[in-house]
């Protein structure tokens, strides 16, 4: 008669295991989103006292919403491992050989590669438009009129 397997270690070795992070990381990131836009960006330095502390306060509040949920990802990744994979009282077996899964290793670079590059052109495009590429436009030169009274400036 063979022995049967114990529940347990059959139900471990077949619990898709991605699918489970991908489950936690998920409501986890949308609730740390919305709290941070919603309530902490209002609250957030330098404040909206004029145009430039707005568009500031606006770009520091995109990069936490896009950081937060990969900085949650690695948090609930090494969780879930700390909990699923350590070491249980009596077993002395080493585990079986890991062996590199080009699919997630794949998706882990494109993923990344797309924050790091959206956040880059969103960082460009937010110092450039507001302010202009630098050429000048905010300064005044001698000998120019002053745009209220028409009198010149010295």
């Amino acid at each position: 008669m063979a022995t049967p397997e114990a529940p347990s270690a059959h139900a471990q070795a077949e619990r898709n295991h991605g699918l489970w992070i991908f489950l936690i990381w998920l409501p986890l990131a949308v609730v740390a989103d919305l709290l941070i836009w919603l309530v902490w960006k209002p609250h957030m330095p330098p404040g909206t006292m004029s145009s430039s502390a707005e568009h500031q306060q606006f770009d520091i509040a995109v990069m936490a919403v896009v950081a937060a949920p990969v900085l949650l990802f690695v948090w609930v990744y090494a969780g879930y491992a700390l909990v699923n994979w350590h070491r249980r009282a009596g077993d002395d077996e080493d585990g079986p050989p890991i062996h590199g899964n080009a699919k997630i290793q794949a998706t882990w670079i494109a993923a990344t590669a797309v924050i790091v590059l959206g956040l880059f052109v969103f960082g460009t495009v937010e110092l450039i438009v507001p302010a202009g590429a630098g050429a000048g436009e905010g300064r005044r030169r001698s000998g120019s009129r002053t745009p209220h009274t028409g009198s010149r400036c010295r």
